[in-house]
């Protein structure tokens, strides 16, 4: 645990206790940070937290959510692609050099290191959530539909997550409900797969 609250403490989710009999306090960012489930729970509080989603459309942000989820099957280290819009190059870039920051600090904790924001859906969720049809959403790319589908509940979950967050910027909660509606459509919506 006190590694994890060394961590938490560098990125100000915690403020350390005062002495050795007082416990740490858990600031306004922290609070928030309990409301957020998943592998890149923290990374993707501290994307929020700079507010790089806050002026995003429900395209952009389902597409840019699904790099916080989505984790390709096989490593792929080439170059960056083409973003869809301005915003979601910028909250890439935010991301990218946040989990640089943030791995380096689990590092030095010595904790497991948070895997590293994936692209490779951005594009398929982006378009499913403008109202492509599947065909579309997966041409370029070697998802499987059923794979498309399992990612995209997920996408919906961590969206619904943050929607919740009681002071949550506005414009961000409203885009957040308007992406689930879009991508909860389709395949999306009337599918049984189990996460």
């Amino acid at each position: 645990f006190d590694r994890v609250a060394k961590v938490l403490e560098d990125f100000e989710y915690l403020v350390p206790a005062s002495d050795d009999l007082g416990q740490a306090q858990i600031t306004d960012a922290g609070q928030r940070l309990r409301r957020i489930y998943g592998e890149r729970d923290l990374l993707t509080s501290l994307v929020m937290e700079t507010g790089a989603m806050n002026e995003m459309t429900a395209e952009e942000l389902a597409g840019f959510i699904s790099a916080l989820v989505f984790q390709a099957r096989r490593e792929d280290h080439g170059p960056d692609p083409r973003m869809p819009t301005a915003k979601v190059q910028i909250a890439w870039e935010t991301s990218v050099n946040l989990w640089s920051r943030l791995s380096d600090a689990e590092a030095n904790a010595g904790l497991p290191e948070t895997v590293a924001p994936d692209s490779g859906l951005i594009w398929p969720i982006y378009k499913w959530a403008r109202g492509s049809d599947l065909r579309e959403c997966l041409r370029g790319t070697d998802l499987a539909g059923g794979d498309f589908v399992r990612w995209a509940k997920q996408v919906i979950d961590v969206l619904d997550q943050l929607a919740k967050i009681p002071d949550l910027n506005t414009g961000l909660a409203r885009s957040c409900n308007q992406a689930v509606q879009r991508i909860r459509r389709g395949v999306v919506a009337y599918s049984n797969v189990v996460d």
